[in-house]
């Protein structure tokens, strides 16, 4: 009987062990996609900040023409700034929520918003879905 248990034991410490490296491997998963999630901001950033209708379009498809034209007139940049902790995956692994700092620079007065970002990840590149100003 004491070789039954044994066994068993061993069973499920081999059981645990399993657990845990599966549970290593989705933090591992997720901090790599907290990760990708800053770089499409920064393609985000970058189009803004060079007024670049494709690179615009490329992360972000549902940008509207209106949209665009504003930021391409005059003295106007746009910033989207967010840290690592602000980005979640409230709906799974493909879709990601940014919490982020609109910078928003015209005629020399510079105007902080608070924003919310929602990314899709498909075929391994993050796009905008959703882009809300608060």
């Amino acid at each position: 009987m004491a070789k039954l248990e044994q066994v068993k034991l061993e069973l499920a410490k081999q059981e645990q062990a399993k657990l845990d490296q599966a549970k290593l491997e989705l933090a591992r998963q997720e901090q790599l996609r907290k990760q990708q999630v800053p770089g499409s901001l920064k393609q985000l950033d970058s189009a803004l900040q060079k007024k670049n209708r494709a690179g615009l379009k490329a992360i972000w498809p549902g940008t509207s023409q209106d949209f665009f034209e504003t930021i391409r007139r005059g003295d106007t940049s746009t910033s989207p700034i967010t840290r690592e902790e602000d980005i979640q995956f409230p709906q799974g692994p493909d879709q990601a929520s940014a919490k982020c700092d609109l910078v928003t620079k015209q005629d020399k007065v510079i105007k902080h918003q608070r924003a919310i970002l929602t990314l899709r990840n498909t075929g391994g590149i993050w796009k905008i879905e959703l882009f809300k100003v608060n």
